[in-house]
């Protein structure tokens, strides 16, 4: 049974060190309660009936935290809950002011709707489902003639005990933000009411308004993930009110979204297990800009980096990072750092909590890899591959990072595709990405075998050896042992030289053994030194272009030998090299989809084959449904002729390109290209889960919403989408930047 973690030291890991928490109470998730009650015969949750307690991840702690920085004290209710993956640490789910118009319900589970609103006008006589907790400070009603109005159990007699025998459900609501839980200590919930009420006397008396107080919220305000409408209460629209200002910022600057940014089929982000990691994807062509440092854009960049979602790995795909022209020519660290420093910033107070694992550019393609701390990584290697002019040239192309992760290989592949509208447009694409899967490939070092002389076994050996001819020496072995001794000395190992040499002298035996014996010496040690192949399983030979791995790293010219037929596996290949001092330890050398779950993303550049006018037409609309129809890249993978391995979440945003500079209208040049959906998210898996036992997955859990054939290929291949969306509020470049949240088993 997992220990349920202390509410105050996950309180810690959340509070910034101008806050202190003044009071924690521990709830349930009321959904996952009212579930467990409609299964259950009497229809009592887990949490009353006290067969066994809920997980820890279904805990909603509120904790009052106090700020004292402006001379005067102001409340906020902290809304968290421990980590699905690590109890000991929180998640930030909702921030609530304590303010005035703070609202309040207390509704048992089987029995009627209390209410206390906060916001109750002064002439406005307390009644059996209404009391004013903050109308006046002398008219305000005791907490327990609240509560045993609702749990009347708690009060009977004279003694009192600690919990109730039905679950009392709590909901604050504030603006457009609420939260609810449940619970069964109704002392606990007695204490913090009291507690509340004292904050909203403080309230009161400092006429506190969320335009005037409460900034430092700010702090935590920015890392909530705002998955429902600011304007419709989590507790499905009970009462409706106005969006306060910390909660102000839309889902699309440029095209509002519907509720659901996310696509109305993708379910409720789920908590990953142990068995589970979570990741962040995220694709941008920054059009040669550096990282703006004005505040709307950090903004921008918090929500497309998403921090308060706790990826465990984070990778950033960027395209276009230098379009001058000595990128060509030689490679500066300089915009690296510069992206850097910014992924920094957007990570916030979370940002010690990661480490960057790995980074490459070739010229305008970047990637970058953030993971966390903690997480365990294996078999990390990079990796890039010229496709543009020539075939050859890194102005289109691709750079990638892989690793290992549990039980499976990961393989994230940003791209940059050809451009421009048309058929032969899109014929070209198609070719630069069957290029970049035939050509790119991973090279990892092997552990260099060890000489045998400087084994530590091996010479103990030797000199016992040698130990023991001195000493047959010593006692008369005469000069012939110490002949053969010296030969033993001088040549252990018989080189083809040698060889030829005692043939020379002593001829051909009768069987012609000694002369085979030197044609097979001759022809091994005389063979050039080139990379040989071991392949796993026969394949057939392909292009000599596919020796070619890594246009940035490795010189074309000198690796290309036309005379020898390069052969690359569609499986890891061994390479070795002929034994010399110098020679570099054998590597092996993995392709894209030898790994198990293939992430590719970027700009890939399809476009819709759509007139200008109904593409706009259309995009008013916000009917993306019928948009996405004519998509290329979505025509080429149902048909099977491009990505047919690959999956893709359903996309609820508008396209993301082309815009004019710092504005929200689409292209208003002289071309006026058609808008499109240029960059992309998708994802192959290539080697599922056979079994079903192994550890607990968030990826196995149900939705009644999903069709059934959908659920088990989420199952097989260990792989749920969590969120596909893009990120209005940065408009520096003719693109919105895209993001996708996946959670994917990985034991």
């Amino acid at each position: 049974m997992t220990t349920s973690p202390d509410p105050y030291l996950l309180a810690s890991t959340i509070l910034t060190p101008d806050e202190l928490p003044k009071l924690a109470l521990v709830t349930y998730d009321a959904a996952s309660s009212s579930t467990t009650a409609a299964n259950s015969e009497h229809h009592q949750p887990d949490i009353v009936s006290g067969s066994s307690p809920p997980p820890p991840h279904t805990q909603r702690i509120f904790v009052i935290a106090s700020n004292v920085s402006l001379g005067v004290e102001q409340s906020c209710i902290l809304v968290v809950k421990p980590r699905r993956k690590d109890p000991s640490t929180a998640v930030l789910l909702s921030v609530i002011p304590i303010l005035p118009e703070l609202k309040i319900e207390i509704e048992p589970q089987q029995q009627g709707l209390l209410t206390a609103s906060a916001a109750t006008p002064r002439n406005h006589l307390p009644s059996a489902t209404t009391l004013g907790l903050s109308s006046l400070p002398h008219t305000l009603p005791k907490i327990h003639t609240l509560l045993e109005s609702v749990a009347p159990d708690v009060f009977e007699g004279k003694n009192r005990v600690e919990s109730s025998n039905a679950a009392l459900k709590l909901t604050l609501a504030h603006g457009g933000v609420s939260a609810c839980g449940v619970t069964s200590d109704v002392r606990g919930l007695q204490d913090f009411l009291s507690v509340l009420r004292d904050c909203l006397r403080a309230a009161q008396e400092h006429a506190f308004a969320s335009e005037t107080s409460h900034q430092w919220m700010k702090a935590y305000t920015d890392d909530l993930p705002h998955h429902h409408h600011p304007e419709t209460p989590a507790d499905g629209g009970a009462h409706k009110l106005d969006t306060p200002i910390f909660s102000r910022f839309s889902h699309s600057a440029f095209l509002p979204s519907p509720p659901t940014s996310t696509g109305p089929d993708l379910q409720r982000p789920a908590s990953p297990t142990a068995a589970d990691i979570r990741i962040s994807v995220g694709t941008f062509n920054v059009n040669g800009q550096l990282p703006p440092e004005d505040i709307p854009s950090l903004i921008g960049f918090k929500k497309w980096v998403r921090a308060e979602q706790d990826p465990d790995l984070l990778v950033l795909g960027l395209q276009e990072v230098d379009t001058s022209g000595g990128a060509y020519l030689y490679h500066s660290p300089a915009r690296e750092d510069a992206w850097t420093r910014t992924v920094t910033q957007a990570l916030g107070r979370r940002g010690d909590k990661y480490r960057k694992i790995a980074s490459k550019q070739l010229v305008g393609l970047m990637v970058l890899a953030f993971a966390r701390v903690e997480l365990s990584l294996d078999e990390v290697a990079t990796a890039s591959v010229g496709v543009g002019l020539g075939g050859f040239v890194a102005n289109k192309g691709a750079v990638a990072v892989r690793m290992k992760v549990g039980e499976r290989t990961l393989c994230f592949v940003n791209s940059h595709l050809s451009a421009f509208e048309g058929l032969q447009a899109m014929e070209r694409r198609c070719w630069d990405w069957s290029e970049i899967y035939k050509r790119l490939r991973f090279r990892l070092e092997q552990p260099a075998m060890e000489d045998f002389w400087e084994t530590p076994g091996n010479a103990a050996a030797v000199e016992k050896v040698e130990e023991k001819e001195d000493a047959a020496e010593e006692l008369g072995g005469g000069e012939e042992a110490k002949e053969n001794k010296e030969m033993q000395g001088v040549n252990r190992f018989k080189t083809a030289q040698d060889v030829r040499e005692e043939v020379a002298v002593e001829g051909h035996d009768a069987n012609g053994t000694v002369a085979d014996s030197v044609d097979a010496v001759s022809d091994e040690v005389n063979e050039p030194k080139r990379l040989s192949t071991t392949i796993d399983s026969p394949k057939p030979q392909t292009q000599v272009a596919d020796e070619i791995t890594d246009a940035s790293s490795h010189n074309i010219i000198s690796n290309w030998q036309p005379s020898q037929p390069p052969s690359p596996p569609p499986n890891s290949t061994t390479f070795t090299t002929a034994t010399t001092s110098t020679s570099p330890p054998p590597f092996t050398e993995h392709p894209i989809m030898d790994h198990d779950i293939v992430i590719h993303f970027g700009d890939l550049n399809f476009r819709l084959d759509l007139s200008h006018s109904e593409a706009h037409r259309l995009i008013r609309q916000r009917d993306y449904t019928t948009l996405y129809r004519y998509d290329q890249l979505e025509s080429l993978r149902t048909s099977g002729s491009l990505f047919d391995d690959f999956d893709e979440g359903p996309i609820g945003f508008a396209p993301t390109y082309k815009f004019d500079k710092g504005t929200d209208r689409y292209d208003t040049s002289e071309k006026q290209r058609v808008p499109a959906w240029c960059d992309r998210v998708l994802w192959a898996v290539t080697r599922e889960w056979e079994d079903e036992g192994g550890e607990v997955s968030a990826t196995r859990e149900g939705d009644e919403e999903k069709e059934e054939e959908e659920a088990r290929k989420a199952r097989r291949q260990g792989v749920v989408l969590q969120a596909y969306e893009s990120v209005g509020e940065l408009k520096f470049s003719d693109h919105r930047p895209v993001r996708a949240t996946l959670l994917v088993r990985v034991r």
